[in-house]
Order: structure tokens, then sequence, then C-alpha cells
């Protein structure tokens, strides 16, 4: 349960999570557009801007929840009479907080929005899972590219999921910072989170 290892997993399990956002995004776009409801629907009075914002934002809660699921999971298998008390220590909720806000959040609201994008514009999901595979090629990529980079700044700043960046940010920590200590919210990380949220 420390904080590193809950930020690690957590991280991990966004890009294990792009295909569940993929298909959460699949069904609830291209349910009208294959049932040919949507010549329908946009004849009411409802804003297709209204309408197809309603879609991304639940289908973006539904994305969430398997992630919530996670760190609720990361949260019970801590304090489960299984483990060895002498190896845990006392449960950081802020370090709960800290990966849903810098890991959670904004990975999922990156990969929902190409997703989303590439399902809105070719209606077709083997097009949205070719964008989710896209941004795996892209971590990939970035992460190669990164990982021989001097420039610790810009290797952190190029990181599209964070997971690299996150290693490159605690990398010197010793083994007491990583059993306590939780990422800052304004340090090197968020202005990786705040440029791919902006791209």
């Amino acid at each position: 349960n420390a904080p590193s290892v809950i930020m690690s997993m957590v991280l991990l399990m966004t890009l294990l999570g792009i295909f569940m956002t993929t298909a959460f995004m699949n069904t609830i776009i291209l349910k009208d557009y294959k049932n040919k409801f949507d010549g329908i629907l946009f004849s009411t009075p409802i804003s297709k801007l209204g309408f197809i914002g309603g879609r991304f934002l639940s289908a973006l809660c539904l994305s969430f929840i398997p992630m919530l699921g996670v760190l609720a999971g990361i949260f019970l298998g801590s304090i489960s009479p299984f483990v060895e008390p002498s190896q845990l220590s006392s449960i950081n909720f802020s370090a709960y907080v800290s990966a849903f806000i810098i890991g959670v959040l904004p990975n999922t609201i990156l990969i929902a929005s190409i997703v989303f994008m590439f399902t809105s514009l070719f209606k077709s999901p083997l097009y949205s899972f070719l964008g989710a595979m896209g941004v795996i090629v892209l971590y990939g990529v970035m992460a190669t590219l990164t990982s021989d980079l001097d420039n610790r700044g810009l290797a952190i700043l190029l990181d599209p999921l964070a997971i690299s960046s996150y290693n490159i940010v605690s990398q010197y920590w010793t083994i007491s910072e990583q059993n306590t200590k939780v990422i800052s919210f304004f340090g090197p990380l968020f202005f990786n989170r705040v440029i791919w949220l902006l791209c």
C-alpha cells in the first residue's frame, strides 16, 4: 500500500483500460447509428452538440468505473487478512486520491477523447480500436525515445500516459520515500498531464 506502488499499478492499469474505454465509447456512440435511429434523434429539437456531448460524458463516466474498481481492489488487498501486517504501512488515502487525479482522470479523458474522435468520424468499431492501438503505439514510441534522453524534463513531458514520466520522477527516491511520499500535484508530472490533455 505504498504510494509509489499504488501510482505505478494504477498507471499500468490505465494502459490496459484503453480497451475497456474503447468498448464503452463504441457501444454508446454507435448504438443509434447501427440501429438507424440517428435520423429520428436529430429530427427532434435536441442539438447535435448536446446529444454527442451527453453521449461522450456518459461513456467517459462509465470508463471511470473499472479504474475505480482497480483503486478499490488495491485498497481491499491492503486490508486483507491474508497480507502480512509487517509488510504494510498505514493507509494513506491521499495516495489513492493522487493516483486518481494524476493517473486515472487524465489518462481516461485522453483515451476517451481520441477514441471518441475516431468513432464519431468513421462510425466503425474497427477505426476506434485502431485509434486505441494508436495510443498504445504512441506510448511505446515515446517511452523508447525518452529512455535515451539526457533532458529529464523533456522526457517527463513527452510521455502521453505518464507511466515512464512517473518512473523518471520517482527514480531516485529512497525506500522510505517510496513508502510514504505522495507525488505532488504541481510538480513536473502536473505539466505532463496538462500538456497531453490540451493536445
